[in-house]
């Protein structure tokens, strides 16, 4: 290379431009403040509840009913006073609890003036002289309707449960913290300590730290320290507020979908039985079947619609046995059984956002339009008569 050439592609040093230490901090300022800024305006104030399925997009909308001042659907031990008040205003005599996933809530594809099958219900028992309430949670467990209905069964007069059984949500264990609270009242841990399922569940509860945060320094001065700064934070912070939005968002709106993405998992991958909780649940069914007969309670026990015509998501050998338990169960303890798989006809189910990045709208196995739950209060109606009159032959 000669002397010339060299020369020519040497970079003169009056181009080289070195950021001066306050600059390169005004800039770090700015850029910081902005992305904060966009954080608090797109996260600031929002309240998603990302245990729900049908807010994982604008597929399916989440419905609870009020009659008057008062819920007659409610979810868990944050609104369950309300439910019980409006039972109580209404002067019920005779109660039907209807106990259920989001099934029973949420409505696919829902347009101006419709409902899911609670209110309507509602309405069709109470021409019978029954009042109906409802709770249910997604993704709901029987061990969790086992709680709810050791509770609620002492704070009504309960006549008729209703129960859905759901294969999926047998993959579920344990008590979520809404439905954990509870066990505080000493008549349902009383009533729960009788068995060996709820015995497990109530130690299940007592024995995990009630702040996961704060677990591994419980007790210690730096627990004290960071619980006065985070409570300080939120009284102050509209964007320390949000964190629990942000954190969501990213593992269910990002991460989730990637995992999915990633594993090739789609709404008809097969999802295999969890034998350990599968006779979990089936144990806590079968106590609440147990604890119904003997205090006069007639049940209604129903394996929820599921889509059809479709390849489905579970392996058929395990499905079948499932819904053979079920019905062994039913007939044991005298309970109204039907199945109700192929109730809800194929063009009344929808779709639902997709749970991969980039991918197309998926079958929604779980959730229906408003004709599938016109359908279904229909159908639960006339097994709720037929479990009275079954009650009133026995008496």
């Amino acid at each position: 290379m000669s002397l010339n050439s060299s020369k020519r592609n040497a970079v003169p040093q009056s181009s080289i431009h070195v950021l001066r230490p306050q600059a390169m901090l005004a800039a770090f300022l700015i850029g910081t403040t902005i992305a904060l800024a966009i954080l608090v305006i797109y996260f600031g104030g929002k309240k998603t509840n990302f245990e729900d399925a049908a807010t994982f997009g604008a597929q399916t909308t989440s419905v609870f009913a009020k009659v008057g001042v008062y819920p007659i659907h409610c979810a868990d031990s944050r609104d369950l006073a309300a439910c019980l008040a409006g039972a109580r205003d209404r002067k019920a005599v005779h109660s039907v609890l209807w106990l259920g996933n989001s099934q029973v809530h949420a409505v696919n594809q829902l347009q101006k003036g419709e409902t899911n099958a609670v209110p309507i219900l509602f309405d069709a028992l109470r021409r019978r002289g029954f009042d109906l309430l409802t709770f249910s949670q997604p993704n709901a467990n029987l061990q969790e309707h086992y709680v709810l209905f050791e509770y609620l069964r002492r704070q009504l007069p309960l006549r008729v449960l209703v129960l859905p059984v759901v294969f999926d949500d047998l993959r579920e264990e344990g008590l979520r913290n809404e439905i954990a609270i509870l066990t505080r009242d000493d008549a349902t841990v009383s009533a729960l300590s009788e068995t060996e399922i709820g015995r497990r569940l109530v130690t299940a509860v007592h024995t995990v730290p009630q702040d996961q945060d704060t677990a591994g320094i419980a007790k210690t001065m730096q627990e004290r320290v960071e619980r006065y700064i985070n409570l300080w934070l939120e009284k102050h912070s509209s964007l320390w507020q949000a964190r629990p939005e942000i954190r969501g968002q990213l593992i269910y709106g990002v991460l989730y979908n990637l995992r999915n993405t990633l594993f090739g998992i789609k709404a008809t991958s097969k999802r295999k039985m969890m034998p350990g909780r599968y006779l979990d649940n089936m144990d806590a069914l079968e106590e609440m079947l147990i604890t119904a007969k003997r205090n006069n309670i007639s049940v209604v026990l129903y394996v929820a619609p599921f889509r059809g015509g479709v390849e489905n998501p579970y392996i058929d050998t395990e499905y079948a046995r499932f819904k053979s338990d079920v019905k062994i169960l039913s007939r044991r303890y005298g309970a109204v059984y039907e199945n109700m798989e192929m109730l809800v006809p194929g063009d009344l189910w929808g779709t639902k956002d997709a749970t991969a990045l980039g991918g197309e709208a998926e079958v929604d196995f779980m959730h229906f339009q408003y004709g599938g739950h016109k359908l279904l209060a229909g159908r639960l109606e006339g097994l709720v008569v037929e479990a009275m009159a079954s009650r009133e032959k026995e008496q």
